[in-house]
């Protein structure tokens, strides 16, 4: 469903959902409830912020990243509001 709104295909990254967990950005050192990391690709979700939408926002970092080899962690491209539901297009 992203892949059609944004344009952009690659194979799937695995995703996790993580139970009782902190997830933590390695850029900016923050706690986050979803991350999508590049090396490997993962996107990881935690348990109780499982939400399509949480899917949907990381699905577009990844797809940026492969796309175009940065996955937009300032979140500026026109991507989030567009293939991700508003009001929440940004965490």
């Amino acid at each position: 469903m992203v892949e059609g709104c944004a344009d952009i295909y690659a194979p799937a990254p695995l995703v996790v959902r993580e139970k009782a967990v902190t997830l933590i950005a390695p850029l900016d050192g923050l706690e986050h409830h979803s991350l999508y990391v590049s090396d490997p690709d993962l996107v990881l979700i935690d348990d109780s912020a499982w939400t399509y939408w949480s899917l949907k926002h990381e699905t577009v970092h990844y797809l940026l990243h492969h796309a175009l080899g940065n996955s937009d962690p300032d979140h500026t491209s026109s991507l989030f509001g567009t293939c991700v539901e508003l009001p929440f297009a940004m965490p």
